[in-house]
């Protein structure tokens, strides 16, 4: 049936990218131990404010104070440097992306 195969088509698309984001994190952070890793990536789906148009996540601040509290490896000084270079592996793939485009769009 229709269902069926739509849910079956949105779990081959959620295994690749969980796939996928194996591959970046074991690119980007090859020597972070499994935990950091669960509770960098648990950091920035509390701290992200939902929209990369309004970064602003001020709503967020009761929610990530109370994270960091619980779980500071995020706010320790490893838990920044990972996600710094977590950043910059994206902001490089990025950059490759585009410019195998052809670069930016104006």
């Amino acid at each position: 049936d229709r269902i069926g195969i739509l849910h079956l088509e949105n779990l081959e698309n959620l295994l690749m990218v969980e796939q996928r984001l194996l591959q970046i994190l074991e690119q980007a952070l090859p020597d972070t131990a499994e935990a950091e890793l669960v509770d960098l990536l648990d950091f920035i789906q509390v701290q992200h404010s939902g929209s990369s148009l309004n970064p602003d996540n001020t709503s967020c601040a009761d929610a990530i104070v109370d994270f960091v509290r619980q779980r500071p490896f995020a706010a320790s000084q490893r838990g920044v440097e990972a996600l710094a270079r977590l950043a910059r592996h994206a902001a490089g793939a990025a950059e490759r992306r585009e410019g195998a485009a052809g670069g930016a769009p104006p």
